[in-house]
């Protein structure tokens, strides 16, 4: 199971969480198995999250909204949709992920659980990630990415490619 985190944009992050245009990473553990649990992530301008999770031996990639107009994008009845990513000037790259729907109260979300080529391509990379899904296209500095990606997927024991 993925863990979700809140992204307030108007609350400042303490020093090394997630924010806006800020790469930051969250620890904790699982209450029942006390496995480690590491997630992180960024916030994006345009009201999306990106995260990369370790729950327990579990890595994924997980792009959910936080914003209401943008939450609305993601509702589709589709089970799966198209991601493209770019890092800096490389070429893109198109994968499909799953769709998730928001039960509970949490949102809707697209999932890759094979996430550890696109972890690695942000780690290697130097300025800038650009990602579009559901027709939303937004840019997040590389700046700090590396290092909370890098603890996401050594949590979990993957290497970078």
């Amino acid at each position: 199971m993925l863990a979700f985190f809140y992204l307030a944009p108007v609350i400042p992050a303490l020093a090394n969480e997630p924010n806006i245009d800020r790469w930051g990473i969250q620890e904790s553990s699982d209450p029942i198995t006390d496995k480690r649990l590491l997630t992180a992530g960024v916030g994006t301008t345009d009201g999306l999250i990106l995260r990369f999770d370790c729950s327990g031996d579990h890595f994924g990639a997980v792009i959910v909204p936080f914003t209401p107009l943008v939450k609305m994008e993601f509702i589709t009845l589709d089970e799966q949709s198209p991601v493209i990513w770019r890092v800096d000037d490389l070429p893109a790259e198109e994968e499909t992920w799953l769709v998730t729907r928001g039960r509970a109260g949490s949102a809707y979300a697209v999932v890759s659980l094979d996430a550890a080529a696109f972890a690695s391509a942000v780690i290697a990379g130097e300025n800038k990630l650009t990602f579009r899904v559901h027709g939303l296209t937004t840019s997040v500095t590389l700046e700090g990415a590396a290092r909370n990606v890098a603890k996401a997927m050594d949590a979990c024991g993957i290497r970078p490619q």
